[in-house]
């Protein structure tokens, strides 16, 4: 979320309200249920774009296990209209990592790395990455607690970490 809300602000990102779709334009004859060139950034942060919870079915499990592709979401089925509800799904925010290294024309680790990690003196041991190279957006990132302490005071001061700002306040 808090690499969402810088993109906005460097304005990779038009807004909360941009299509998911828009970022994925080699996808669009694949869609089969139109409700997915609905689901906006805003859906996808909120946890209602509609996906189902991954750990609800022992094929969605098999599927967290193996790994994500980057085209995953054209094939897992919508549980409900996007914006009607929330349920937890990794693949939302998974979404959304590649759609600010897509919009931002870089990889999310060195995004993250100039915008967020840097500047609060963060050095990520590991991201993974998913099977077609894209840093997971939900998991398997490596921090100290340290530095993860860093993160939540910065976020708890407005974004603002040493009289820098690093995330826009308004987000």
């Amino acid at each position: 979320s808090a690499l969402v809300g810088i993109a906005i602000d460097e304005g990779c990102i038009s807004s909360v309200d941009q299509k998911m779709m828009d970022f994925f334009p080699e996808y669009q004859d694949e869609i089969d249920d139109p409700r997915k060139n609905e689901i906006t950034i805003q859906q996808l942060l909120q946890m209602r774009a509609g996906f189902p919870w991954e750990e609800s079915t022992d094929e969605l499990m098999e599927l967290l296990v193996t790994g994500f592709h980057t085209d995953t979401f054209v094939h897992v089925p919508l549980v409900r209209d996007p914006g009607s509800d929330s349920e937890y799904s990794n693949l939302s925010p998974h979404i959304l990592g590649i759609i600010v290294s897509r919009a931002c024309h870089t990889d999310l680790m060195s995004f993250a790395r100039d915008h967020l990690f840097d500047p609060l003196g963060i050095k990520p041991r590991y991201w993974q990455k998913d099977w077609d190279g894209n840093y997971l957006g939900y998991a398997d990132l490596y921090v100290s607690s340290t530095e993860l302490a860093k993160f939540g005071l910065m976020m708890s001061n407005g974004g603002m970490y040493e009289g820098k700002q690093v995330v826009p306040e308004a987000w």
